[in-house]
């Protein structure tokens, strides 16, 4: 009896340490959410819920929504933001009104006549809140942070004890540069003198960053958000907030706040989609494609100016079957019966490949003549076709070639 009683309060134990550290994770949580002294001076405003609102942006953390207030006072428009506290987020809006028909119409105009086209509307009104339209968009606002997917492959493995058992508490704020849109991330943290990755840790959550085994506690942070150039950081984490990094790094309480503003690409870049898949031997892609693809389709949607050529590249040269989509086929990410069967090469493969991503795009509202495709088939290959990392071989390059 004696060895149940031991793994009864072995458990006990594990149980309180478990409940003690959530609390503490969630009463900074609360302190980042209300984090007003960050910067500048808040225009929050007390969320009436006799009005209804035209919302043009929402944010978990509120010195985002200030600055995107910001951001668009100065384009003309008056701004102001509010708390929800059923899903925990600061809503932007620029107008409100007892009347939900001059809103809607309100609402409207923003999607219409600005570049806030995704103005949507927003009651507290629990009679009103059962209309589609008020209530569809704000079901959309939930931690989704938590559904990014994990990288795929990461050929670097992390490193087992080479810390020094320390830890520091931090919040990686990713956004887009401009309007602050918070972009769900992993931050890979990297011993800056032994080049080996600690950790990987994801974006908007409090986490613990360990200490390096090194002589300079420095690591770098590095962000890189598919659509984004790569951003790295300097960071010290026996010294969080000095002056050479106070540009991007603040601190609240016991927690170290450190912002990666993303910028999109330019002409002349090009983006590896690693993390879109296809079936064997066709050109149909894998469910688990949807993430990246939808992160291309929103940069096209966002710069109506975007050209771009979609490059196709195969693992070797080989002849073979090629199962591809017919031309009216629109189900993009599953073998049919209904796909045609053919034999060709893997250049034709590569461009059938690209093809797919460029009839997705199509399908979803970008403008043909804004894409070009090109399939390479084995002759642009980064690894031998026999080796390790054959399999990286099979990818698609998406080249900027007008921003």
């Amino acid at each position: 009896m004696s060895g149940i009683k031991q793994i009864f309060w072995v458990v006990i134990f594990v149980m309180i340490s478990i409940l003690l550290l959530n609390t503490e994770v969630f009463s900074k949580i609360n302190s980042i959410k209300s984090s007003s002294e960050l910067s500048g001076v808040s225009n929050l405003e007390e969320l009436n819920p006799t009005l209804y609102y035209v919302v043009i942006g929402s944010f978990m953390m509120e010195d985002n929504a200030r600055r995107f207030a910001g951001y668009v006072d100065d384009q003309g428009y008056k701004a102001s933001y509010t708390y929800n506290p059923r899903k925990s987020m600061f809503y932007v809006f620029t107008y409100t009104s007892t009347d939900i028909e001059d809103t809607r119409s309100k609402r409207n105009y923003y999607r219409n006549n600005t570049e806030f086209s995704e103005a949507w509307m927003f009651t507290l009104n629990k009679v009103e809140a059962t209309d589609p339209e008020l209530t569809a968009k704000a079901d959309q606002e939930t931690e989704y942070v938590a559904d990014i997917p994990e990288p795929v492959e990461d050929p670097e493995p992390i490193e087992e004890s080479i810390t020094s058992g320390d830890k520091l508490w931090v919040y990686f704020n990713v956004v887009a540069a401009k309007k602050f849109k918070e972009i769900p991330a992993h931050i890979r943290v990297v011993d800056s003198e032994k080049a080996k990755l600690l950790t990987r840790v994801k974006s908007h959550k409090v986490v613990e960053i360990p200490t390096p085994d090194n002589s300079s506690g420095n690591v770098q942070l590095i962000c890189e958000v598919f659509g984004y150039r790569k951003v790295e950081h300097t960071f010290n984490v026996s010294n969080p907030v000095n002056e050479t990094n106070q540009s991007y790094v603040k601190m609240k309480n016991d927690t170290v706040f450190v912002d990666f503003e993303l910028w999109r690409h330019k002409a002349g870049d090009v983006l590896v989609m690693y993390n879109v898949f296809f079936f064997d031997d066709a050109s149909v892609m894998m469910s688990k494609s949807m993430y990246e693809l939808n992160s291309l389709l929103e940069m096209l949607k966002e710069n109506d100016s975007l050209k771009v050529r979609i490059h196709g590249h195969t693992n070797g040269n080989s002849f073979g079957r090629i199962i591809k989509l017919k031309d009216d086929d629109s189900n993009f990410f599953k073998v049919t019966n209904n796909n045609r069967v053919t034999v060709g090469s893997a250049t034709e493969l590569s461009e059938l490949r690209a093809a797919t991503i460029k009839r997705y795009l199509t399908h979803n509202g970008i403008e043909n003549s804004r894409m070009e495709v090109k399939g390479w088939g084995g002759k642009r290959m980064l690894y031998e076709s026999d080796g390790p990392l054959a399999k990286k071989n099979v990818r698609v390059e998406i080249e900027i070639i007008k921003d």
